[in-house]
């Protein structure tokens, strides 16, 4: 039995199979804009997918059912109800646009208030280098309105230096992603220059694709000005030490001379007419010597001061005995040994020899052991010793005296840095320069000079530590 199709059932098929086809396009186009929060092609999709969903019911069910009346009913129903979800869904994308509208009017408020009272101008270049965007404080900086600045040519309120400077450090950023930090001139609209610090950083998208370089511009005049009351006290104050230093060189040059003439004659007297002058006499010569032994060391240090700031020594390097170096520094003190009753002991090798200014070293040895015998009371011990280490030598003086605190260790190399110390055995004498010089004479071979010391009264070890080539 063949069953033959009227009109309206093959209109009827084609429309079952057009809107399933729909409802299938639809259902995966709501799938793929799922994940999208307040998506109105999603609500829309979604209403879409309802109305076609319901309309092929009601054409199946049209299909089967006799009459038209039921069919005329559920399509009106159907209609009613996606105007219904529509109004719905328009209405609560109103609502959602207007909070969204109020919380940018709101942001946009508040990002413009602050814009509006800093006091730095915030700027914008584009992709192309150049200037796209000036704050309102522009107006302030250079007097020209932001409208007006962003027409002129860059070169019309930039130095043309600096402009260069400026696109080199662009250029440099998008290649680096570095943030921008220099200093420029601009030109203000009645032709003077404004010192400002200009700092930028990269804006850029999700993607990591470069948008724009923001940054601001920071008016620096005031802190020019102090930096240049700044450099010329400084100017002054260099000056003013010159003169000082001057002053003390030519003065201790001027001083040498007759201190060195006195020491030497009341020397020669002490030496040669000991025997033949009276008690008294033999005393003021003594009291003369001592007084010019001590201006002669004085003088002596200031010059060698003056010196090492200039850097006016020149070191001449010979192959030399330490040992016998150390031991005609001993001989040169040994009567200050004698008057304080300290006993010095050695512990040294017969010869060793390294390369060094002898006469500079002689200096810092003399140094260092006067200040062991200053600072040792009577009965007190000092040990001399020679210690290889390596490329180095040490020369090691140890002490049983009055030793050194934490702060007085960092004080005594310092230039004039004299500790203060009282007690009956304690020679205070001296300029507080002899350790200064000593540290900055090791310091020029290639060496250092270093003190070891467990507290007050604990005595104190001096490490000279020179290289041995």
């Amino acid at each position: 039995m063949i069953f033959q199709q009227t009109p309206r059932e093959h209109f009827s098929i084609i429309f079952f199979v057009i809107s399933f086809i729909i409802s299938i396009i639809l259902l995966m186009l709501i799938i793929h804009f799922y994940r999208k929060k307040k998506s109105a092609i999603r609500m829309f999709l979604i209403v879409m997918f309802l109305a076609n969903f319901l309309f092929t019911m009601i054409g199946i069910i049209g299909y089967y059912t006799p009459g038209y009346l039921v069919e005329f009913i559920l399509s009106l129903i159907a209609i009613i109800a996606v105007f219904i979800v529509l109004i719905t869904l328009n209405r609560k994308l109103s609502e959602e646009m207007e909070e969204t509208a109020e919380e940018l009017k709101v942001s946009e408020d508040k990002y413009r208030m602050i814009i509006d009272n800093i006091i730095d101008v915030i700027f914008e270049i584009d992709l192309n280098g150049a200037f796209s965007y000036f704050s309102p404080q522009i107006k302030e900086l250079l007097n020209y309105d932001p409208e007006e600045i962003l027409i002129l040519e860059m070169s019309t309120f930039i130095h043309s230096e600096d402009l260069q400077l400026l696109e080199n450090s662009v250029e440099k950023m998008k290649e680096t992603g570095e943030n921008l930090s220099i200093e420029c001139r601009f030109i203000h609209k009645s032709g003077r220059y404004i010192p400002t610090s200009t700092r930028a950083s990269l804006v850029k998208d999700k993607k990591g694709k470069l948008k724009k370089i923001v940054g601001i511009i920071r008016d620096i005049t005031e802190q020019k000005k102090t930096e240049k009351i700044i450099q010329k006290q400084m100017d002054k104050l260099k000056e003013i030490d010159k003169i000082r230093t001057d002053l003390v060189r030519r003065t201790s040059h001027e001083l040498k001379t007759p201190l060195l003439s006195i020491y030497s004659s009341s020397q020669y007297l002490l030496d040669s007419y000991k025997d033949s002058l009276n008690e008294d006499i033999l005393k003021l010569i003594g009291t003369i010597n001592r007084g010019g032994k001590r201006l002669k060391i004085l003088t002596d240090n200031l010059i060698a001061s003056y010196n090492i700031e200039s850097r006016g020594i020149e070191l001449k390097k010979e192959k030399v005995d330490i040992v016998k170096t150390i031991k005609q520094c001993v001989d040169d003190l040994i009567l200050s040994i004698e008057e304080r009753d300290l006993y010095l002991k050695f512990e040294l090798d017969d010869s060793y020899f390294i390369e060094i200014d002898k006469m500079r070293i002689e200096q810092v040895i003399l140094n260092i052991l006067s200040n062991a015998i200053k600072n040792t009371p009577p009965k007190g011990f000092i040990y001399i010793t020679l210690e290889e280490n390596g490329e180095f030598i040490d020369i090691i003086v140890n002490d049983t005296g009055i030793g050194f605190n934490e702060s007085e260790k960092e004080k005594i190399f310092k230039k004039f840095g004299k500790i203060e110390r009282q007690g009956e055995y304690i020679n205070t004498e001296g300029s507080g320069l002899g350790l200064y010089i000593s540290k900055e004479i090791v310091e020029l071979h290639g060496g250092r000079i270093l003190v070891e010391s467990e507290g007050r009264n604990q005595g104190a070890k001096f490490i000279i530590h020179l290289p041995i080539k």
